[in-house]
């Protein structure tokens, strides 16, 4: 009697100690779930969190570049229909924001834009491309840009002279307005642009035969007298005093 009694006391209490394992188990497990379940939410909520953030970068992008691309349109529109600008060189400017924004502050100092956007489209970007630059490594202030721009509107400098003072200014990283008026300024006088080719006739008397034997030397000539001058005569008014010289022969 007393085995069976010790007996059954053993199993009563390993009943119980089962009994309270499970019950340690059981809580284990619902404990774990408990966890996971709040790191499952934690990282739901940061992955939302972070979807909402990147759906909002991404509106703000779209709304920056339809800004943007409004900006340029207008831009555009402004530089073809207010600065006779052409079509494809109005493009080119308001392609790059920063080119753009170097051109206007260019003009904004009172340079006429057709020439501006003429020395900029057909000179600056070539010469950058060369040298594998960008607008960003230009170190010319824009108002003493726009005053050599002035210099040849007014005919005071040729647009040959305006490249090559800008190709030293960039070059040798000089003031540009310093060499423009170093190199001193276009030849506009008609008598003085009429002995100069009257030189040149005599430096080459081959070329005034041609012309008298009907050949068409004039463009010629006009390169001879530029080489001569170093690009400083006024290109109109010499083309004019060539063809009033070449009557005379």
């Amino acid at each position: 009697q007393l085995t069976n009694a010790i007996t059954k006391q053993l199993e009563e209490m390993q009943e119980k100690d089962k009994a309270f394992i499970d019950k340690q188990l059981e809580d284990i497990e619902k404990l774990k779930e408990s966890r996971i379940n709040a790191i499952n939410e934690e990282y739901d909520a940061k992955i939302e969190a972070i979807e909402k953030e990147l759906e909002a970068l991404d509106k703000a992008e779209q709304e920056k570049t339809r800004d943007e691309e409004d900006a340029e349109y207008e831009r555009k529109k402004k530089y073809i229909d207010e600065y006779g600008i052409g079509s494809v060189d109005a493009g080119t400017l308001t392609k790059d924001r920063k080119l753009s924004d170097y051109f206007e502050s260019i003009i904004s100092n009172g340079s006429n834009p057709k020439n501006t956007a003429n020395i900029i489209v057909g000179f600056l970007l070539g010469y950058l491309n060369k040298n594998f630059k960008s607008i960003s490594d230009i170190n010319i202030d824009t108002k003493d840009f726009s005053e050599v721009i002035k210099m040849m509107s007014d005919g005071k400098i040729s647009n040959k002279q305006v490249k090559d003072i800008f190709t030293k200014a960039l070059d040798e990283n000089k003031n540009v307005l310093d060499i423009a008026k170093s190199e001193g300024t276009q030849i506009s006088d008609k008598e003085e642009i009429r002995k100069i080719i009257n030189e040149v006739f005599n430096d080459n008397p081959n070329i005034v035969n041609d012309y008298k034997n009907g050949k068409n030397v004039t463009g010629f000539i006009m390169g001879l007298i530029m080489k001569k001058t170093s690009g400083k005569v006024n290109p109109g008014i010499t083309n004019m005093v060539l063809r009033e010289e070449l009557e005379k022969l």
